[in-house]
């Protein structure tokens, strides 16, 4: 059965390319990266010297890389895609440049051995540096793909639509797991990648379907929850009650999950893109995005209350009390030892964990922020999570009177994946497309004219029928001023007998 595996793993390039052949190229790229997430079988690959493995994610977006490459030439789409592949941002540029360096700047800072009793863990080389980079390289791929593709409005509700129609569709499945425990993985391609006593939740389980595990299913389904809701909203007529029974099959579906905190971050973006206008959605975007990008700093100077959440999780659970108190422990001394190399961090091969002194791995590393900031140092948390944070503020801060429903729910999908990396690790490669696709807008917006809107137009032109002097003076610069009578009676013609209009 393992064979199957094998044949879907090295038959998606030929799926691909018939999505770029028959579909168009926004619709092409998302359900070839999106699709390959959801659908190729985990923890098998080849691992190749030097280069990355050819495993599920590196998969997919090489597919992606190269068909997007070819297409652009042969299918080219006027206005859709965007021109060159790098960022015009100066400051994504930098983010960039930073990103890369990091790699080979944690590499030089760490040849020394670490030792703790039987356990030897070896400096760091450039074949070390060189192999990271390559491997980050392909995680961030999907960002120029979608700068340049996945910028227009229509190309960014082809990502939202995408979104809602895989999670809806993948519930399915994930509804029979709940029920009859977490096995279309074995089933299908024959072999189980994680342990089982993990999915097993009450008197049912936790799915995961073909997905990594039960988390990133739980988030992923939170972002199809977003996009329902703000198709819901867009839309019309009888399409309207078809999304919101989409967005009602789907929320009693995550419940079934059992996932609490994809649960919660559902509890608190849903509300905000059902009641809140776009510049309201923007704003607590930025909000979160700033808190991420300083959490580290935060987290250390005690400013996060871990006391009260602490308290309100053993209000519903003890049991995940207790779990999230050891996470918030082993956070403390984790971040403790990445104090010890702040700026480059530890760099790889489990050197940014914690070892007792006959060798035991005391270590808990679940966030993605301290793993970062353990392996990389501030410099590479600081690029990482800037290429990530950065649209976010920047559309706030810029554009946020040219922003539509359909780009604030992106932006809310892309925090409710930056609000989880604080509990949990790993990337999905979503969050880089709609960072890519944000990117890509802002291009085109400061490269158009701002055009004023309906509501301003008529207010200048009211405006200009109240001082007609100054309309005469706008159309034409020759015209011959009005004299004191006729000035006083437009604008106190209640004063001024016989100039009454």
């Amino acid at each position: 059965m393992i064979a199957l595996a094998w044949f879907v793993l090295y038959s998606w390039p030929i799926v691909a390319l018939v999505f770029y052949k028959k579909l168009s190229l926004p619709m092409a790229l998302c359900l070839t990266i999106l699709g390959g997430y959801i659908l190729l079988p985990n923890a098998i690959g080849v691992n190749l010297p030097v280069l990355p493995g050819f495993d599920k994610h590196n998969t997919f977006v090489l597919c992606a890389v190269v068909l997007t490459m070819v297409f652009v030439r042969l299918k080219p789409e006027g206005d859709m895609v965007l021109p060159g592949w790098i960022p015009r941002d100066p400051v994504v540029r930098i983010l960039l440049v930073m990103l890369g360096l990091s790699f080979f700047a944690t590499a030089a800072t760490n040849r020394d051995v670490q030792v703790f009793g039987p356990v030897v863990l070896p400096g760091l080389s450039f074949y070390d540096a060189f192999s990271e980079a390559m491997t980050f390289a392909i995680i961030v791929a999907p960002f120029f793909l979608a700068r340049k593709v996945l910028s227009s409005p229509e190309a960014q509700r082809t990502l939202l639509m995408v979104l809602a129609l895989s999670g809806l569709i993948y519930s399915v499945p994930a509804l029979y797991e709940v029920r009859m425990s977490p096995h279309l993985h074995s089933l299908i391609y024959g072999y189980w990648h994680d342990a089982f006593m993990f999915y097993a939740r009450g008197n049912g389980f936790r799915p995961a379907v073909f997905m990594g595990n039960g988390l990133e299913l739980g988030i992923y389904t939170v972002y199809s929850l977003i996009a329902i809701a703000c198709l819901m909203r867009v839309s019309k007529d009888k399409s309207r009650l078809l999304w919101l029974f989409a967005l009602v099959w789907l929320s009693l579906s995550l419940v079934l999950y059992k996932t609490l905190g994809a649960l919660l971050i559902a509890l608190v973006f849903l509300p905000c893109v059902l009641m809140f206008k776009p510049r309201t959605q923007l704003l607590m975007g930025a909000c979160i995005a700033v808190t991420i990008l300083t959490y580290p700093m935060l987290r250390a100077a005690h400013v996060i209350p871990v006391e009260e959440a602490l308290a309100l999780a053993e209000q519903v659970s003890p049991q995940r009390a207790a779990s999230l108190n050891t996470r918030f422990e082993h956070e403390e001394v984790l971040l403790a030892k990445a104090q010890e190399r702040p700026l480059f961090g530890w760099g790889s091969w489990g050197r940014n964990r914690t070892y007792t002194a006959w060798g035991q791995d005391t270590s808990l590393t679940d966030g993605q922020w301290i793993v970062q900031i353990g392996t990389g140092g501030w410099l590479r948390y600081i690029a990482i999570f800037g290429l990530l944070c950065w649209p976010v503020i920047k559309m706030f801060l810029f554009y946020r009177r040219h922003v539509g429903r359909i780009t604030a729910a992106l932006v809310l999908v892309l925090c409710a994946k930056l609000a989880d990396m604080i509990p949990n690790a790993g990337w999905i490669p979503v969050i880089w497309l709609i960072t890519g696709s944000m990117m890509g807008q802002m291009e085109r917006l400061a490269g158009s004219k701002p055009v004023a809107s309906e509501q301003r137009t008529r207010m200048a032109s009211r405006y200009a029928r109240s001082f007609p002097e100054k309309e005469a003076r706008n159309g034409q610069r020759d015209a011959p001023p009005m004299d004191l009578p006729q000035r006083l009676a437009y604008k106190r013609p209640h004063t001024v007998q016989g100039y009454r209009k």
